[in-house]
């Protein structure tokens, strides 16, 4: 919190009125911030964030002003929101994208196709973001009633 109202320029006095209210909102984003992490990782997504996103209030990249403090009297304002507005990029134009930048082996191409076209026989060529862990589960299923290595291959976990 005291290097982000030095970035911002706002001189408050440690241990003043302004100051400790100014702790308290970062305490209780904090506190707010673990949570939906938490929700996310059991699986829960809220409808009220885009796309599920959660961001660190501490590590917003978008400024918070002064002026959306109200005076440091109230709850800080909500800015726009933070990341892409649509779902997201799919599975299949990620995985584009690593092997452009990657150049994997031949073999190491192979088994990620395979891999991400398996996964997507399941679940659909999903944006990233949206992937739970119910996707996961359901991937590895398919796989266990599968023949052959990718069914050993699933049994043995990670």
């Amino acid at each position: 919190m005291e290097r982000f109202i030095r970035e911002q320029g706002i001189v408050l006095p440690r241990g003043s009125e302004a100051w400790r209210r100014v702790a308290h909102a970062f305490l209780r984003a904090n506190v707010q911030y673990s949570e939906r992490v938490n929700e996310r990782l059991a699986g829960q997504w809220r409808k009220d964030q885009p796309n599920g996103a959660v961001v660190s209030p501490a590590v917003s990249p978008a400024p918070l002003r002064v002026a959306t403090w109200s005076g440091l009297a109230g709850q800080p304002q909500a800015g726009p929101p933070v990341g892409p507005q649509v779902d997201g990029e799919r599975l299949s134009e990620i995985y584009a994208k690593y092997k452009q930048e990657r150049r994997p082996s031949a073999k190491t191409e192979a088994d990620w196709n395979a891999a991400i076209r398996r996964f997507t026989e399941v679940n659909g060529d999903l944006p990233v973001r949206t992937i739970t862990r119910t996707h996961v589960r359901e991937f590895k299923d398919h796989l266990l009633t599968r023949p052959g290595r990718a069914r050993e291959r699933a049994a043995m976990g990670p």
